[in-house]
Protein backbone atom coordinates (compact mmCIF):
# COMPACT_ATOMS: atom_id res chain seq x y z
CA UNK A 1 0.00 0.00 0.00
CA UNK A 2 1.45 3.72 -0.96
CA UNK A 3 -0.04 6.01 1.46
CA UNK A 4 0.22 10.35 0.58
CA UNK A 5 -0.41 13.26 2.87
CA UNK A 6 -1.15 16.11 1.26
CA UNK A 7 -0.77 19.48 2.29
CA UNK A 8 -4.34 20.10 2.46
CA UNK A 9 -4.55 17.55 4.79
CA UNK A 10 -6.09 14.92 2.79
CA UNK A 11 -5.30 11.11 2.66
CA UNK A 12 -4.46 9.80 -0.87
CA UNK A 13 -4.24 5.41 -0.84
CA UNK A 14 -3.10 3.09 -3.45
CA UNK A 15 -3.63 -0.83 -2.73
CA UNK A 16 -2.22 -2.66 -5.73
CA UNK A 17 -4.28 -5.89 -7.04
CA UNK A 18 -1.90 -8.80 -4.70
CA UNK A 19 -2.57 -6.55 -1.54
CA UNK A 20 -6.75 -6.84 -2.20
CA UNK A 21 -6.31 -10.58 -2.92
CA UNK A 22 -3.93 -10.76 -0.12
CA UNK A 23 -6.66 -9.53 1.79
CA UNK A 24 -9.44 -11.19 1.15
CA UNK A 25 -7.70 -14.64 1.24
CA UNK A 26 -6.08 -13.79 4.65
CA UNK A 27 -6.26 -16.64 7.27
CA UNK A 28 -9.00 -16.54 9.84
CA UNK A 29 -10.71 -13.08 8.05
CA UNK A 30 -11.44 -14.60 4.45
CA UNK A 31 -14.23 -12.09 2.35
CA UNK A 32 -16.09 -14.49 0.11
CA UNK A 33 -17.25 -13.12 -3.05
CA UNK A 34 -14.73 -10.52 -2.66
CA UNK A 35 -15.86 -7.69 -5.57
CA UNK A 36 -12.48 -5.93 -4.82
CA UNK A 37 -9.81 -9.20 -4.77
CA UNK A 38 -6.88 -8.81 -7.37
CA UNK A 39 -7.54 -5.45 -8.17
CA UNK A 40 -6.04 -2.35 -7.98
CA UNK A 41 -7.51 0.27 -5.82
CA UNK A 42 -7.06 4.00 -5.47
CA UNK A 43 -9.13 6.27 -3.08
CA UNK A 44 -8.86 9.76 -2.09
CA UNK A 45 -10.05 11.13 1.49
CA UNK A 46 -10.90 14.52 2.78
CA UNK A 47 -9.56 15.50 6.69
CA UNK A 48 -13.35 14.79 7.76
CA UNK A 49 -12.97 11.14 6.48
CA UNK A 50 -15.35 11.52 3.18
CA UNK A 51 -14.64 10.38 0.14
CA UNK A 52 -13.66 12.43 -2.82
CA UNK A 53 -12.63 10.20 -5.00
CA UNK A 54 -12.47 6.54 -5.45
CA UNK A 55 -11.15 4.07 -9.03
CA UNK A 56 -10.78 0.72 -9.55
CA UNK A 57 -8.57 -0.46 -11.86
CA UNK A 58 -8.37 2.46 -13.54
CA UNK A 59 -12.15 3.38 -13.52
CA UNK A 60 -14.65 4.95 -11.46
CA UNK A 61 -16.71 2.55 -10.17
CA UNK A 62 -20.69 2.57 -11.79
CA UNK A 63 -23.17 2.01 -9.10
CA UNK A 64 -25.60 0.42 -11.47
CA UNK A 65 -22.87 -2.48 -12.43
CA UNK A 66 -22.65 -3.26 -8.62
CA UNK A 67 -18.82 -2.50 -8.97
CA UNK A 68 -18.01 -2.85 -5.65
CA UNK A 69 -19.58 -3.63 -2.55
CA UNK A 70 -19.76 -0.78 0.19
CA UNK A 71 -19.52 -3.20 3.32
CA UNK A 72 -16.35 -4.51 1.70
CA UNK A 73 -14.61 -1.32 0.92
CA UNK A 74 -15.10 0.09 4.35
CA UNK A 75 -13.49 -3.21 5.71
CA UNK A 76 -10.52 -3.13 3.44
CA UNK A 77 -9.49 0.74 4.19
CA UNK A 78 -10.36 0.26 7.94
CA UNK A 79 -7.47 -2.56 7.80
CA UNK A 80 -5.18 -0.44 5.51
CA UNK A 81 -5.76 3.05 6.82
CA UNK A 82 -5.69 1.71 10.84
CA UNK A 83 -1.54 0.25 9.46
CA UNK A 84 -1.23 4.24 7.81
CA UNK A 85 -2.35 5.57 11.12
CA UNK A 86 0.13 4.06 12.95
CA UNK A 87 3.03 5.74 11.11
CA UNK A 88 4.84 8.69 11.94
CA UNK A 89 5.37 11.32 9.17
Amino acid sequence: MKTKLTSSNTVKVWISAAETYQWAHKQGAKWPCSTLEGRKLYAHFAENGDLLDVTIDGREPDPNRGDIDGQEFNALMSDFLTEYKDQSF
